[in-house]
């Protein structure tokens, strides 16, 4: 779907992504991309963390286009729903009638808990 590069010179790194798909354009534009001559570019200040975040970012930026397009779910979308399920007390099929019976300090160390356990299972995934 596209072809990702950095150039760095120091004090600003470039991700440069060149899309095989007109379409993907107006996505990278909504991603906050300008376009540049032939691709879609957009500066960072440069650090050592530049080709391990750059690594990253080219590993995924067609998943991210296909996602902000509205092409393909985000995986991360059904721990977001499970959460709000538990929060709310609708798990497993519950019903609004049949909330989960917690204490608001219970209810908050619940979110805590699944907060986290989304963001290592997020950071697992990458």
């Amino acid at each position: 779907m596209t072809d990702a590069k950095v150039e760095r010179d120091g004090e600003t790194a470039e991700f440069r992504v060149r899309p095989r798909e007109s379409a993907a354009g107006n996505v990278l534009v909504a991603m906050g991309f300008q376009p540049k001559q032939d691709a879609f570019a957009r500066s960072f200040v440069d650090s050592d963390d530049v080709p391990r975040v750059f690594g990253n970012f080219s590993a995924h930026i067609d998943e991210m286009i296909r996602c902000t397009s509205g092409e393909m779910r985000p995986r991360w979308e059904r721990a977001l729903e499970l959460v709000d399920e538990r929060l709310t007390g609708h798990v497993d099929g519950g019903s609004p009638e049949a909330p989960l019976s917690q204490s608001a300090a219970s209810t908050s160390l619940r979110a805590t808990s699944i907060l986290l356990w989304v963001t290592r299972a997020k950071l697992d995934a990458s």
